[in-house]
């Protein structure tokens, strides 16, 4: 069933074309969920053999026991792709000295091969995932559900291995910027 909107006004009700009231929908979420302030990670995979590192917005545990992390991904992705064929993924939470880093996995339209950029130090957890210098944390994952909605992929991975860095201040997104925490409150 199709929901319409209507505005009213004092001497007649106007309804929005389908296509604009979709757009302005789309633009009004997109402004509401800028305010939601969230850790910056870099969703990493094999991709030919060598590696490859997108910073996304959408990953989050799930559960402690067993381990398990939710990514979402643009289906149409290299990234995508690879965590679909390769079944595996990592998650780096990325601190405050990684903002090169975070820029270079949120470059649109560019190849993220990791092994391509000076000054990524890669250390290997397991043969298919990666831990990159200036994460706080790492998990590697094993896809264990994927869920498709609209323009997005949702892997589900039940944590397989686990690192952690020397670092201890976040780097964070908030209002489409990525911001440096102070002092906690």
């Amino acid at each position: 069933m199709a929901v319409v909107s209507v505005a009213r006004t004092s001497r007649a009700v106007a309804v929005e074309p389908p296509r604009q009231r979709a757009s302005a929908h789309a633009d009004r979420f997109r402004e509401a969920m800028s305010h939601l302030a969230s850790g910056v990670v870099l969703v990493t995979a094999s991709i030919d053999g060598r590696p490859w590192g997108m910073t996304v917005s959408a990953a989050c545990p799930i559960c402690v026991e067993p381990p398990t992390m939710l990514v979402s991904l643009s289906s149409h992705t290299a990234l995508a792709t690879a965590v679909a064929d390769s079944g595996r993924f990592g998650v780096n939470i990325l601190g405050a000295d990684a903002l090169g880093l975070a820029r270079f996995g949120a470059a649109v339209g560019r190849p993220k091969f990791l092994d391509e950029e000076p000054g990524i130090e890669i250390g290997k957890l397991h043969p298919a995932e990666l831990m990159v210098d200036g994460a706080l944390g790492h998990v590697d994952c094993e896809v264990i559900e994927v869920i498709t909605r609209n323009t997005h992929s949702i892997f589900l991975g039940q944590v397989r291995a686990i690192g952690l860095g020397e670092h201890d201040q976040p780097l964070v997104h908030y209002r489409r910027e990525f911001w440096q925490m102070g002092q906690a409150a």
